[in-house]
């Protein structure tokens, strides 16, 4: 695998991540619909249509940033992500900024983003 493959797939798999926690949150968090697989990927498909670009956008340059300081490592990663993960819940719930289990939610997945972005990216190229 080239460094681009390497890095297309480490982008994918990241914005995987959270599309399928948030796919989990939404269905468990829902009452009036029955928790079943095809409902969770459901709403996992409609969040990798919103986690895709973000992570895109986020990765590529925060990945350019800390690759000039040599800064890539599982800790950095997992810190962006964290951090990544609770400014987009704050963009995506503007007026309300009080700190909620929500929130927490979305940093822990973003923080995975990290890592398994970190993960995918350090496999062996050939």
């Amino acid at each position: 695998m080239t460094r681009g493959q390497s890095e297309l797939m480490a982008i994918l798999s990241a914005a995987l991540v959270p599309a399928f926690g948030l796919g989990v949150a939404q269905v468990l968090g829902d009452r009036t619909v029955e928790p079943d697989l095809g409902t969770i990927l459901a709403w996992a498909c409609l969040s990798f249509l919103v986690t895709l670009p973000i992570t895109a956008a986020v990765w590529g340059s925060a990945v350019q940033l800390l690759d000039r300081f040599g800064w890539v490592n599982a800790f950095t990663a997992s810190l962006a992500g964290a951090s990544v993960g609770a400014l987009v819940s704050l963009a995506f719930t503007y007026p309300a900024l009080d700190l909620s289990p929500g929130r927490l939610l979305w940093s822990g997945l973003g923080m995975l983003s990290g890592l398994t972005f970190w993960l995918v990216r350090k496999l062996p190229a050939k």
